[in-house]
């Protein structure tokens, strides 16, 4: 809570003795110094315009909300190493979010962990009633964690202390809530999907959307676009929970799209990456892959890169979906692409975190974990975090 500054100190109004203007005059001068005190106070009182705004989140998981899987600034073009590297109590399945030179992320020992992003010193871990395998939320001065026992935590991102809590029947496995407008959106386990006022707990509506959601939300205009086990890509109003379209894959859609000005990239258990129409659902094309697709998009520069169960990372035209070029390792790729400095980034269950260079897939460096990598990079300053399921945070440079 932001408190009103210190009121100003005003001197004593000096007596005056004399005439009656003199006296009038004190009066004068008493009253404006009472009157500026109370417009003072006034305007400390009143919320600041950011405070006035209902709570939207901001960008983090995939670099933004459109959750393209691009990241502003300096890559890592070239690997000298590990920078740090955390310990936690438990595989690393979430992926770390970067914010004002602070890493979270979560672990299956149920902490969530805010650490430096330069000295990897944890600054504080906030523990909760179950696994975090989703990706953090940053709104306003909280970071909101989901556990796979259906509690989304508000923590202050200062403090490192609980805010507020919102019970849910969902299992966040994987799946992170979205925060717009003042509403917390989330689905509910095989059942809907349901927005809740963040102020008061209420639901303010929900929609009928069965089937398990792994993946995340993507947004804008106000609209949310995800996926889910039904199988079905939606795209939602955020603000009345009205049903813009569906599009129905053929497989589970266990991942996060990826939005451009005009399309929405999906992929499947089919097997297929998909090209959406932004504002109908309708495709535009599609390209199959060797397996599974549960890794999420990532679009920059007319390209489209998607991980998938063949243990191949594909690079497609975002135009036409033909094939640009394709990485093949030993294991099924669940971790989603990250884009920075002209290369590409992704893990493997191989263990291995891969760059290449993002126009010609020419493998630029492996760095090989302990563990598999379904995490997904995160990339800021030179610097790329990501989780692994030997219980390690890695931040690599």
């Amino acid at each position: 809570m932001i408190l009103p500054p210190q009121m100003p100190r005003f001197g004593r109004v000096p007596a005056i003795s004399g005439s009656p203007s003199h006296q009038s005059a004190t009066k004068i001068v008493g009253f404006l110094v009472l009157a500026s005190s109370c417009a003072i106070l006034s305007r400390a009182q009143q919320p600041t315009a950011e405070a006035r705004q209902p709570l939207t989140e901001k960008p983090g998981f995939r670099g933004d909300l459109a959750r393209t899987g691009v990241f502003a600034g300096k890559g890592v073009p070239k690997l000298t190493g590990p920078l740090w590297t955390v310990k936690t109590g438990g595989p690393v399945q979430s992926s770390p979010v970067i914010s004002d030179g602070a890493v979270y992320v979560g672990s299956d020992d149920a902490f969530l962990y805010k650490l430096d992003l330069k000295t990897g010193q944890i600054v504080w871990k906030f523990r909760t009633d179950g696994k975090i395998t989703s990706p953090p939320v940053l709104a306003g001065t909280s970071v909101y964690a989901a556990t796979e026992s259906g509690t989304v935590y508000a923590i202050d991102c200062a403090s490192g202390k609980d805010d507020k809590k919102y019970a849910t029947n969902s299992a966040f496995a994987g799946a992170a809530p979205a925060i717009i407008q003042g509403l917390l959106i989330t689905p509910w386990w095989n059942t809907k999907l349901a927005a809740l006022d963040m102020t008061t707990g209420d639901e303010k509506w929900s929609l009928a959307a069965q089937g398990d959601m792994l993946g995340t939300f993507a947004s804008a205009g106000g609209i949310v676009y995800f996926g889910n086990s039904q199988p079905a890509v939606y795209a939602v109003d955020a603000v009345t929970g009205e049903e813009k379209w569906t599009f129905k894959p053929g497989g589970p859609a266990h991942m996060t799209p990826a939005l451009t000005a005009d399309t929405v990239f999906a992929g499947s258990g089919d097997m297929f990456v998909y090209a959406l129409d932004l504002s109908t659902g309708k495709e535009k094309w599609k390209f199959k892959t060797g397996g599974p697709v549960w890794s999420s998009p990532a679009v920059w520069q007319g390209f489209v890169f998607a991980g998938s169960g063949d243990g191949a990372l594909y690079a497609l035209d975002a135009a036409t979906g033909t094939l640009k070029w394709k990485l093949t390792t030993e294991a099924v790729i669940r971790s989603s692409p990250g884009v920075a400095d002209g290369l590409v980034y992704v893990g493997g269950n191989d263990g291995n975190v891969y760059a290449l260079d993002a126009k010609t897939g020419k493998l630029a460096w492996t760095f090989k974990t302990g563990g598999a990598v379904g995490s997904s990079p995160a990339i800021a300053d030179g610097i790329l975090c990501v989780g692994s399921e030997d219980g390690t945070v890695y931040a690599l440079h």
